[in-house]
């Protein structure tokens, strides 16, 4: 086998937008939890941000042609407008209608609301 099988590609340079940090950061799980435990779970909004915030990182990575960089950045637009009239705007009304449901990570939707804003003006802003 030639040496060069073995050896590594020399590293890329990345773009600085690929290292943020995510939105949703899991807490940690307590040993033993029930399956009922919200720790074992991710909040799908915020998750869905962290998606969002990948596909954006894709347009913005050099390595990326940049004819799939410009349709990256098109996906991510559309995403998010579709994401804050839809599911923001359905846990704004959670939240004018009084509902104090949790999700399946243990959130109510005032607490959702919160961590989205931070994190969609984070994704926005960079």
């Amino acid at each position: 086998m030639s040496d060069q099988l073995l050896t590594m590609p020399a590293p890329v340079r990345r773009h600085a937008m690929l290292d943020v940090p995510r939105a949703v950061n899991p807490p940690a799980v307590p040993a033993g939890a029930a399956l009922d435990d919200p720790a074992l779970y991710f909040n799908k909004e915020l998750s869905w941000v962290d998606f969002n915030w990948r596909v954006l990182a894709l347009a913005m990575d050099e390595r990326t042609p940049l004819l799939e960089r410009v349709k990256f950045v098109a996906i991510t637009a559309s995403n998010l407008d579709e994401f804050v009239q839809k599911r923001i705007g359905g846990l704004r009304r959670q939240e004018a209608a009084g509902v104090r449901q949790l999700s399946d990570d243990g959130r109510t939707p005032q607490e959702q609301l919160r961590l989205l804003h931070a994190a969609v003006v984070r994704c926005t802003a960079a």
